[in-house]
């Protein structure tokens, strides 16, 4: 069942923005305590969140890598989803386009005719909820083909830029070691802090540590790849396409990461 939930544009706004400087500030916290125990050599003992930077990695090399990787991850999440409508809005702005409200609903790609949509279960499509902002008709019915074009260009470009710099940003963080090694004997698993090195018993070791950082320019590069395909043919781009040619996109809103 699909729904749609109106935001005053203020409010979208300014959730918009506490959650991106949410995502930002964890990301900053990340990088700080992770450098701050680099630097030390390991975790050192500490109160968890008292005690100064570094005092939050007091745990074993699992819960440790874990709980950067979360961070990390809940980081690139908000900038990503979050930054989209505030770059319609922004440009809109600065062009002379006006806005009536935000909305948070079921996102419109599960009704789209697109590849492998048909294989998602009709529940998962439903449970796909993203915010988008709405143009005033009026306003838009005023702008030029090329100031419609940029405001709904922003969106996308911003979607498809920001998860790129914050992956860059992520590969300087000094994600705290850990390996994962199978070995021969009663027990196979053997996870650690420190690089095991080698041996008759070792069978195979992974550094986590270095897949968790490299997962992120991965998700960035299939954002781009998606966003490329995707939304020149039923999304934001294509909108300013047809903007651009004087054509009347249909509807004004714009939901997210399209």
């Amino acid at each position: 069942m699909y729904f749609k939930v109106r935001i005053p544009v203020w409010l979208g706004n300014l959730v918009c923005l506490g959650l991106l400087s949410l995502g930002g500030g964890l990301l900053w916290l990340v990088k700080q305590e992770t450098d701050v125990v680099a630097s030390l050599g390991g975790p050192h003992p500490g109160p968890f969140l008292v005690g100064g930077p570094g005092s939050i990695l007091v745990f074993g090399p699992l819960l440790n890598t874990l709980l950067v990787a979360v961070g990390l991850l809940a980081g690139f999440l908000l900038l990503w989803i979050f930054s989209h409508c505030p770059a319609h809005w922004l440009a809109g702005r600065l062009v002379g386009i006006r806005f009536s409200h935000y909305f948070v609903g079921t996102s419109p790609v599960g009704k789209m005719q697109i590849p492998f949509n048909d294989m998602l279960p009709g529940l998962l499509r439903e449970l796909i909820i993203l915010p988008g902002i709405k143009t005033q008709r009026e306003s838009m019915e005023r702008a030029s083909p090329g100031r419609k074009a940029a405001m709904y260009a922003a969106g996308p470009l911003v979607s498809m830029l920001v998860p790129l710099v914050v992956a860059g940003f992520i590969l300087s963080v000094n994600v705290p070691p850990l390996y994962l090694s199978l070995v021969r004997g009663a027990n196979p698993i053997f996870i650690t802090g420190l690089d095991p090195g080698t041996g008759e018993r070792l069978l195979l070791t992974l550094p986590v540590h270095e897949l968790v950082r490299a997962l992120f320019p991965l998700l960035a590069a299939g954002n781009l790849f998606l966003g490329l395909w995707f939304s020149p043919r039923v999304g934001c781009l294509s909108k300013a396409k047809r903007a651009r040619s004087g054509g009347a996109p249909a509807p004004a809103a714009s939901p997210a990461h399209t």
